[in-house]
């Protein structure tokens, strides 16, 4: 990479742990992992090497999202509207989820950074 202020939003479905393996190899430092569907171990392994994951409403309607959901440490996930292909009103319902997952109030949910 030329320089290494600039984030990454990777669309890795199916390939997370190459990716991963990539940006080590890379020395990429900031990278999110768009609607993150792999597996558990892979997940564990991205956030050890502190990149991000985003979460939609999408990842909340499923059973595999929610589990992954989960197991992402708090201070990596970021949410997403994913617009125009889910409809960005629903972002509240991703706060609102969070908010119980957490045991923590809708705005401590939208302020963290």
């Amino acid at each position: 990479m030329r320089t290494k202020n600039k984030i990454l939003s990777l669309h890795s479905r199916r390939a997370e742990r190459e990716t991963l393996e990539m940006l080590t190899e890379k020395g990429i430092e900031n990278a999110i992992f768009h609607w993150y569907s792999g597996g558990i171990k892979t997940l564990n392994d991205i956030a050890n090497s502190g990149f991000f994951f985003s979460v939609n409403s999408a990842m909340i309607q499923s059973a595999n999202g929610k589990k992954i959901i989960a197991e992402i440490p708090r201070e990596l996930i970021l949410t997403e509207t994913d617009y125009p292909y889910i409809d960005n009103s629903n972002i509240a319902d991703v706060h609102t989820y969070l908010s119980i997952l957490w045991n923590v109030s809708t705005e401590n949910v939208e302020q963290i950074k």
